[in-house]
């Protein structure tokens, strides 16, 4: 292939696009797109290999998307819509360096949550017995009684809290030693030295009450240890029900009259949140939202006081939107959004 070695300006001239003098060799498709066959074959042959990858191979085509694909949140969401489940990090269950599929779901790999490293995912791995770890007591001592870990320090197990990631042990929920994660990280967190010499027992944490982390928390959490967060661990269990009732994601509706027509009965999760005043000193709200993607779609919303514990960051709601010239994508006032999850 040739390479430029350096270049230098002309001036400007008028130039021509040479194409093919063929005349199948580019055509407009019916939305008035330009294409040409060159392209059109590249991609068909792209997706022929993909195709016959996921029939014959799909663990492995799998596997690869969510290793070398940039945009991973969008990747997963495109794996669960194909039938696979995916989960968070899992002590037991994850492996130190790639993704992994055990029990029925992909999960993440153990080096792929900043704070734990692969010093600490290493040391993590080694220590596992065969079997797996039997519980939390098992997790932090050995036998004999003494402190399992050197390199899994605070940080490391404030890091597998804040994902979640001890759900195999079956140690936080309703009627569990820890009703939250966020009980969990903050009594291990404040009694950690003490913790490691014996001087505090787990069954201690029963003493104290703690609030679970918001969902702005929890986005936030995932966001800072990730590097993004997976919005399925808010949707998956209501994209069945979305499904039922013909309820569109924000990104997968489209008008078949309009270009920029209403959006009637559509779901989005709340990103972000932003008051502002317009020319008359009228107050009202710029809302980001996203669906099944990554993309973000903004619209005003003139919201009440008691209207903003509803659109709360991290909110799953369903909604209206109309359009204007004027204002572009707005809230519907006609229909009151509905948030479907906690």
């Amino acid at each position: 292939m040739a390479k430029i070695i350096s270049y230098r300006p002309i001036g400007k001239y008028q130039t021509y696009d040479i194409e093919v003098d063929h005349s199948d060799h580019q055509f407009y498709l019916s939305n008035g797109v330009l294409t040409s066959n060159s392209h059109s074959f590249c991609y068909a042959y792209a997706s022929f290999r993909c195709a016959w990858l996921y029939t014959y191979y799909p663990e492995q085509w799998i596997k690869a998307c969510l290793e070398c694909d940039p945009e991973l949140s969008k990747t997963i969401n495109t794996t669960r819509s194909l039938g696979y489940n995916v989960s968070k990090v899992d002590i037991n269950l994850s492996a130190v360096l790639e993704w992994s599929y055990a029990n029925d779901t992909w999960l993440p790999p153990l080096t792929s949550l900043k704070g734990l490293g692969d010093v600490g995912a290493l040391e993590l791995m080694k220590q596992k017995p065969l079997e797996g770890f039997k519980d939390l007591q098992d997790f932090f001592f050995n036998e004999n009684g003494t402190f399992r870990w050197s390199k899994l320090n605070k940080k490391c197990i404030e890091s597998l809290c804040k994902t979640e990631s001890f759900n195999s042990l079956g140690c936080v929920g309703e009627n569990k030693l820890f009703t939250n994660y966020r009980h969990m990280n903050d009594f291990l967190s404040e009694n950690w030295d003490r913790f490691k010499k014996g001087k505090v027992k787990l069954e201690d944490a029963a003493l104290v009450e703690i609030d679970d982390w918001t969902n702005p928390e929890k986005i936030k959490n995932q966001k800072d240890i990730t590097g993004f967060y997976d919005k399925g661990l808010i949707i998956n269990k209501l994209l069945k029900t979305f499904r039922e009732f013909n309820i569109s994601a924000i990104d997968e509706y489209y008008d078949d009259e309009e270009e920029n027509g209403p959006m009637n009965k559509i779901w989005a999760v709340v990103e972000d949140i932003e008051e502002k005043t317009s020319k008359n000193g009228k107050l009202y709200y710029t809302i980001s939202a996203s669906g099944m993607g990554s993309k973000i779609y903004r619209f005003k919303a003139n919201l009440k006081p008691n209207d903003l514990s509803t659109w709360q960051i991290g909110s799953a709601l369903i909604f209206s939107l109309t359009y204007s010239d004027e204002w572009g994508y707005s809230l519907s006032t006609h229909q009151k959004a509905l948030r479907v999850n906690k």
